[in-house]
């Protein structure tokens, strides 16, 4: 980012625009589909507090492999952090409200209202926990926990002991983040077999290592995020 400011500014009229309608294809990573999809998003999660624009703004370049995108930090005016994330589309940057405001197809607190036990994503943050039960025995299976956005909401996340999914979530609760202790991930969960508890899940897969997924036609991508750079 050669000057920081002028970038600030750039996004700073994206996340204005973006608050005062946030359905404008123009500015939203994956056009006209993805300002549909908002919509629909915005009736299961409300728009957040506003920004407070200048306030403790912070401004980082990053990578998920050779996958390049912006984080635009700072405070809401109720002093939640938010973070928003931006791609170079042309010669501008368009924000990717789906890892911006962590699109799931299902939060911790709907997680209790599940009837089957269909694979769905979310994009969590991830902890290590010990919380066992009968039919998620210590032996058999390590525990997590996933939260969103809200740390009073989350659920009991189980993987199989050593397997390739417990390796992935290992690894990510271990890896130094950019996030502080903030280990933001994309994962697939299912509800728990019959006799678990409502909110007792299955972890899947960990498809990746933050909120932005990055371009399906994109060059080969890992995981993990490099350090951020102002």
């Amino acid at each position: 980012v050669t000057d920081p400011e002028a970038l600030g500014d750039q996004l700073d009229e994206v996340v204005r625009r973006f608050e005062a309608g946030g359905e404008q294809p123009d500015i939203l990573r994956g056009g006209a589909a993805s300002a549909t999809k908002l919509a629909k998003w915005r009736k299961r999660f409300p728009a957040p507090e506003s920004v407070h624009f200048g306030h403790n703004r912070d401004l980082n370049a990053m990578a998920i492999g050779r996958f390049g995108f912006v984080v635009l930090k700072g405070q809401r005016k109720n002093f939640a952090p938010f973070a928003f994330y931006f791609v170079k589309d042309g010669e501008g940057m368009r924000l990717d409200w789906e890892a911006s405001e962590g699109f799931s197809e299902i939060l911790p607190q709907e997680v209790p209202k599940l009837r089957d036990r269909e694979p769905r994503m979310m994009r969590v943050m991830i902890n290590g926990s010990n919380f066992y039960t009968d039919i998620f025995p210590e032996e058999r299976y390590q525990c997590y926990t996933l939260q969103h956005l809200d740390p009073a909401e989350y659920v009991w996340a189980y993987a199989e002991r050593d397997g390739e999914t417990d390796f992935k979530l290992r690894l990510r609760v271990l890896q130094r983040s950019p996030w502080g202790n903030q280990r933001r991930a994309v994962v697939t969960v299912r509800r728990g077999p019959e006799g678990s508890r409502p909110n007792q899940v299955e972890v899947l897969d960990l498809l990746h290592g933050d909120w932005i997924i990055p371009s399906a036609s994109g060059p080969d991508t890992d995981q993990s995020p490099d350090n951020s750079t102002k």
